[in-house]
């Protein structure tokens, strides 16, 4: 039994109740507290499609009041514990909005409201008195505005503070996340409004408090741009460098530590953070969420030495563009290794795991790595890694040598290193802002640069296609090579895609250079339950195990599979749940993997994306597959290819991160051999 139920069941022996009057008195304002703690509770798809918000909010609801814990404490053990109010040591206030449907009514009696702005003080209160008012009492409403609008957040800041001040603040910031590379929030009933980490600034400068503690509740957080952002306005970050779960960091047990240890500061509170929030997950028997939980505490007083250590190494890696492919080329093959976040899209790359490589000790001077290292461990002074995230080392940072010009331009307010957006600035086609070059060693651009150039030739090799890469000028492969492989559907007349896979790689020097052999096994692909051939887009390599993503539509939404490929000791495919993916518009990755027992019997078809001339035309599908049944285990495995038409095109990505598509190659498979059609 549980230390909560037993409280419970002594509770119902004493018959004890904690009155509405101490309850009302906990909640209000009055004197300064040891801590506020500020929850912006922006609801957003997590809420009204799934309840995440509310089940936070329930579990805050299980929260025992601490004059009634000390009074059982008294007749059990004999003592004289005081029976202070915590409330009065610790003041709960919530912001709720950007939500099109909260679902917290049925279960909580709060009326949260889509149509406007609500403020909400949170008391404990005795879980057994059927008497006690609602822990949660609506203490003002605004018209509605934007979460994401770093108005919205300063002014809820401001009232905090004036209505509940203390001498420790806490903020929670409670949605999506996306990474440095965006930032927080998407608010459903403002065109998906983003707050990007600038304007997170700006809200936090506005706010004019200084936080001991900022935790953000949200996916791909943990890293040194916004920690970077946060150093001005608060002692401590805590954050996740991966994807979180939507069912959030365990709200209960956190902040009922909180009210037990008051004069705790940032960095134990954020240790018992950490703690209980992964032991939620392992309670709940959630194993994906547990093998990829990452949370760590963040000391934001040693973040400006990390912050030198990261521009001084992009100065390095600047030179070596300059100047050494080959060591540029090394460079990169070092970070392409390195532990990435976000499935790749949102190119988040851990920074202790390109300094803990081998390799990284023949790149950087022994004297520098040291002094990152020393500076990566002062900064992070405590996280946590589940076992399929085990080279998190507390902070990433983005890579963003293959987003658009847009995305850049934004990056570019995110990000606060020039030697890093001049490296940026020189190998993309994005041009940075004058007085960021100003500020440092202007590079000569990528076009200007003979030495990185290459060519590529599709040849046939044993009946099927492979891709010839020219090493001539060029120093080192140092990029990636996939296939994407096509069917002709007659009925739609068009290609669709089958998957995205990587191509093994290997060295013909009669043929000119590498040449990708990843089309070797086409004979077979993976299915769902062995008869339904289904989409699998790469997504990155996790410790041996490649990650993909297979396409569906359920209940009239597009979702995906998420799952696992293991080749060794024999090829499998494993799994993990149903995954909502990007958001179209914004980018921004859904927060977690559901379990399938949660959709277990409800129909789907899985999606096939057609194949695209143009940018225009990409994204769309053809739901072709028929109707299948959800399980609550399904199994993917490979068959036979049935007889047709199909097509393989190759993608270069290259030391830069640039993609380079082939022409598309069409082939036939009549159930024995292939027969191939160059271009």
């Amino acid at each position: 039994m549980t230390v909560f139920l037993l409280l419970l069941c002594l509770l119902a022996c004493a018959g004890m109740r904690t009155s509405a009057a101490q309850a009302d008195s906990a909640g209000g304002e009055g004197a300064e507290a040891e801590w506020t703690v500020m929850i912006y509770l922006c609801g957003t798809d997590l809420e009204s499609k799934h309840g995440f918000a509310t089940y936070n909010l329930e579990e805050m609801a299980k929260i025992v009041p601490q004059p009634t814990v000390n009074s059982l404490l008294n007749a059990v053990y004999d003592q004289n514990l005081e029976e202070t109010d915590s409330g009065s040591q610790v003041r709960v206030v919530l912001e709720t909005g950007g939500c099109a449907a909260w679902q917290a009514e049925e279960t909580l009696g709060m009326q949260i409201s889509s149509e406007a702005l609500q403020r909400w003080s949170f008391t404990p209160v005795d879980p057994m008195d059927e008497t006690a008012p609602s822990p949660f009492m609506l203490e003002e409403e605004l018209p509605l505005a934007s979460m994401g609008d770093p108005g919205t957040l300063a002014d809820f800041i401001r009232w905090s503070a004036e209505h509940y001040p203390a001498r420790k603040y806490g903020l929670v910031l409670w949605d999506h996340g996306g990474g440095s590379l965006t930032g927080v929030f998407l608010d459903e009933l403002f065109e998906n409004d983003i707050m990007y980490l600038n304007e997170l600034g700006t809200a936090l400068e506005g706010g004019g408090v200084h936080f001991e503690t900022v935790i953000l509740d949200a996916c791909l957080m943990a890293n040194l741009e916004t920690a970077v952002m946060l150093a001005p306005h608060a002692e401590y970050m805590v954050a996740s460098e991966e994807e979180s779960s939507g069912y959030g960091s365990a709200f209960g047990e956190w902040l009922r530590e909180l009210y037990l240890n008051p004069a705790c500061g940032g960095r134990e509170f954020g240790y018992h953070f950490c703690n209980v929030t992964q032991q939620k997950y392992a309670d709940m028997g959630d194993e994906q969420a547990r093998e990829l939980m990452t949370f760590s505490v963040i000391d934001l007083s040693k973040i400006d030495a990390l912050q030198a250590c990261f521009d001084e190494a992009f100065t390095f890696f600047g030179r070596a563009y300059e100047n050494y492919p080959i060591l540029l080329s090394m460079i990169n093959s070092v970070l392409e290794n390195a532990e990435h976040f976000g499935s790749g899209k949102t190119r988040m790359v851990d920074i202790g795991s390109i300094l803990y490589q081998n390799s990284s000790a023949e790149l950087f001077p022994r004297e520098f790595r040291s002094r990152m290292l020393k500076a990566l461990s002062d900064a992070v002074v405590y996280s946590i890694c589940g076992d399929s995230r085990t080279g998190a080392h507390g902070l990433s940072f983005c890579y963003a040598a293959n987003v658009t010009p847009k995305d850049l331009d934004i990056y570019a307010a995110n990000c606060k290193s020039a030697p890093y957006l001049a490296y940026l600035d020189a190998i993309s086609d994005w041009e940075a802002p004058q007085g960021i070059l100003e500020e440092t060693h202007e590079l000569p651009e990528l076009a200007d640069m003979p030495q990185y150039r290459f060519e590529t030739e599709v040849k046939i090799r044993d009946g099927l296609p492979v891709v010839a890469v020219n090493l001539e000028n060029y120093p080192n492969m140092g990029s990636r090579l996939n296939y994407e492989f096509y069917r002709y559907d007659e009925a739609g007349g068009n290609y669709v895609r089958l998957g995205i896979k990587p191509c093994w790689i290997d060295y013909f020097e009669e043929d000119g250079g590498y040449m990708g052999l990843g089309t070797e096994g086409l004979e077979n692909w993976p299915a769902i339950e062995g008869e339904t051939l289904c989409d699998v887009e790469f997504l990155g390599d996790y410790e041996g195990t490649d990650l993909y993503s297979i396409p569906l539509l359920i209940d009239g939404e597009q979702a995906n599979l998420r799952c696992g490929f293991i080749a060794e000791p024999e090829r499998s495919y494993r799994v993990y749940g149903l995954w909502s993916g990007y958001d179209a518009n914004t980018g921004m990755p859904n927060r977690n993997v559901l379990s399938l027992s949660a959709f277990s019997g409800r129909e789907y078809q899985l999606c096939y994306p057609v194949f695209a001339e143009s940018e225009e035309d990409d994204g769309r599908f053809s739901e072709n597959s028929g109707v299948l049944s959800m399980y609550r285990s399904m199994e993917i495995e490979e068959i036979p290819l049935p007889p047709g038409e199909y097509a393989v095109r190759y993608v270069l990505t290259d030391l830069f991160g640039r993609k380079m598509p082939q022409e598309m190659i069409h082939v036939t498979w009549d159930g024995t051999t292939f027969q191939t059609q160059l271009p």
